[in-house]
């Protein structure tokens, strides 16, 4: 008996939709990247992630004659323990963890930017570091998975551990970060600070927040009650409230060196275009149908109404 654990059953979740051609966005393990193209305000907008769809054509090859039965016995017995082998010989241990699975989504788009970037091998402290080219010795990676892809500039990344000091300390000692939006586990949003002006900025935001987080913090515990939640919250909005340089890699485009306000437009340009899809015009048929089924509604409401008892005009003895 096999037990499957969440990010497992995700990727079930992602094989079972690329057997249908609905989703066209690129996903985790079926995705190159052309260094070559790129995004930005000044030129033409170009792709930079190509779908490599050999390997997702073999197995959907493998599943036209199986069953749903004998598909999830085959991925469950077979593709999630290669996964977990391949993965191992490529130096990650747990690939279906959670915060590896979304940090090895993140590293080729960063390597776009920090082509010399390496992920921390530890669960705690940095999360990465670019030793050449620029240097960057202590790069923070926050993100958040999303049910629905709207409110993208709500949406805010947690920085947890707030109520020790030393961990206060450690939040306002990064100099980069990179912010990525994962929905149905998926990235679709990166945002990457590397410029010293910018970084400045988000960690005055971030001192600002735990100046309010612990006068609340001690309030509580003056009043005799729990702290509370120990995290503080950074938001898209507040982040891009200031006039400051960034990366930013949204649906499978780069654009870099991007200012504040290019990066609010293109944020709000991707979230319309999934809030508000093009409505799909009625076929003939369709029309012909409806006009048809009115008419019919019509027609009874006029029988009904004629065969309805008439109300008597003799006058009472």
């Amino acid at each position: 008996m096999f037990i499957i654990k969440k990010i497992e059953r995700i990727f079930l979740r992602y094989i079972f939709s690329k057997m249908s051609d609905d989703d066209p966005i690129p996903e985790f393990g079926s995705f190159h990247i052309s260094k070559s193209s790129e995004a930005t305000p000044s030129n033409e907008v170009a792709p930079v992630v190509n779908e490599s769809t050999n390997i997702i054509s073999m197995i959907e090859n493998k599943f036209k004659d199986m069953t749903k039965e004998d598909i999830l016995i085959f991925i469950v017995s077979d593709i999630i323990p290669f996964i977990h082998r391949e993965a191992k010989k490529c130096g990650i241990e747990k690939i279906f963890d959670n915060y590896n699975f979304r940090q090895q989504q993140m590293l080729p788009i960063m390597k776009m930017v920090l082509p010399n970037v390496i992920l921390s091998k530890n669960r705690t402290g940095k999360d990465a570091s670019s030793l050449e080219s620029p240097i960057l010795e202590n790069i923070e990676m926050k993100s958040i998975g999303i049910e629905k892809l709207i409110n993208i500039m709500k949406q805010s990344f947690p920085f947890d551990k707030q109520n020790d000091p030393q961990r206060r300390k450690e939040t306002l000692e990064y100099n980069a970060f990179v912010f990525s939006i994962v929905y149905e586990e998926k990235t679709r949003l990166v945002l990457i600070a590397v410029k010293s002006e910018t970084i400045v900025y988000l960690n005055k935001l971030l001192k600002d927040l735990q100046t309010k987080f612990m006068k609340h913090w001690e309030e509580n515990i003056a009043a005799g009650k729990r702290g509370g939640h120990d995290a503080v919250r950074l938001s898209i909005k507040d982040m891009l409230e200031g006039d400051n340089i960034w990366h930013l890699w949204i649906n499978g485009l780069l654009y870099k060196d991007i200012n504040s306000e290019n990066c609010i437009s293109e944020i709000k340009n991707f979230q319309n275009s999934v809030e508000k899809p093009l409505k799909k015009e009625k076929t003939e048929d369709q029309k012909k149908a409806i006009a048809a089924k009115a008419k019919a509604t019509r027609e009874a409401n006029k029988i009904k109404k004629a065969n309805a008892p008439q109300p008597s005009t003799d006058s009472p003895n």
